[in-house]
């Protein structure tokens, strides 16, 4: 399976924040994983796949979060309309008269004004108060060029399995990885925790999605572009790293010529699942690969970012800077 085919895979399969498990994508992840090793899915929905296990050699966790925003239905105003609230960080203006689907039912989010006011029409008899409800999906390819709702973070869920395909076929490895498909970050669910708690790893890589532009802008300088790599995130909350490791990192990702970014949001930005642990490594790398209207309907993504996200793993980890 190429990189699009597990990609739309993905997307196929909707991930709201808190719906995992019951939307599927746990088990689509865990069935993707579990071809390197045997996938424990927690109750929370995350997903865990150990390669590995000797308590002499060093650990390297590797995670990607793999919800998305979305809503659910919160109160019945008539029998044909429903009010919606939101899962995550969602802009009113960003959901007018946008396509959802509550179940195989397609309608449109009607006159929101506020998200106290948003609500869709449907003529499905059976409908419960918390009933998920996700952007309609329609993925198209132009080039290397992906549109699709969700893609935030579908495209670091499809990195973390390129990687354990990879990865799990160098037996000669000196480390012990965990792979790990995390739930509930949208909605700020701190079930990263207990994973760090439990493996201490040595090192953790995260994958994420930094919010992109398509084309450069004179308001948007520190702002990642599509198609000039996975952006290293070395500032924002929660990241702080040992200067010496990072300055090695960056020098040797420079030798090796893969194409990367740095991104620089504000210190109190750029919110990831590093940003939600208090006793990570001092060695760690917030990897996030450029999305373009993150958190829309439609958002933008390059396939040659998740290329270059993957490079950059394998290029630390062949180097041995665990």
């Amino acid at each position: 399976m190429n990189k699009f085919s597990l990609l739309t895979l993905l997307l196929n399969t909707p991930s709201i924040s808190g719906y995992e498990k019951l939307l599927g994508i746990s088990s689509v992840v865990a069935k993707r994983l579990g071809k390197i090793s045997r996938a424990q899915i927690n109750p929370d929905g995350s997903v865990i796949v150990r390669l590995k296990k000797n308590p002499k050699l060093p650990t390297v966790l590797i995670s990607a979060h793999i919800d998305e925003v979305g809503f659910f239905i919160s109160k019945k105003i008539t029998n044909n309309q429903y009010k919606i609230l939101p899962l995550g960080d969602i802009l009113v203006k960003n959901v007018v008269n946008t396509q959802v689907n509550l179940g195989k039912i397609k309608t449109k989010v009607k006159n929101p004004q506020s998200f106290n006011q948003i609500y869709l029409e449907t003529k499905r008899k059976k409908i419960n108060l918390l009933d998920p409800v996700f952007w309609t999906r329609k993925i198209t390819l132009n080039r290397f060029l992906v549109s699709s709702p969700g893609l935030d973070n579908k495209v670091g869920v499809t990195a973390l399995i390129l990687l354990a395909d990879k990865l799990s076929m160098n037996k000669a490895r000196k480390y012990n990885i965990v792979f790990a498909g995390i739930s509930q970050e949208e909605i700020g669910n701190n079930n990263y925790q207990a994973l760090v708690d439990q493996t201490k790893p040595d090192l953790i890589i995260d994958l994420d999605s930094a919010y992109a532009t398509a084309k450069p802008t004179n308001l948007a300088t520190n702002i990642p572009l599509l198609g000039q790599g996975a952006a290293i995130q070395i500032i924002g909350r929660g990241i702080n790293y040992e200067k010496s490791w990072l300055f090695n990192t960056l020098n040797l990702l420079e030798k090796s010529r893969i194409k990367f970014q740095l991104e620089i949001p504000s210190p109190n930005e750029g919110e990831t699942l590093l940003s939600r642990i208090n006793n990570y490594p001092n060695r760690f790398l917030q990897i996030n690969i450029p999305v373009a209207n993150q958190h829309e309907s439609k958002s933008f993504a390059n396939l040659k970012d998740i290329d270059s996200c993957v490079n950059i793993v394998e290029c630390l980890l062949c180097q041995n800077l665990v």
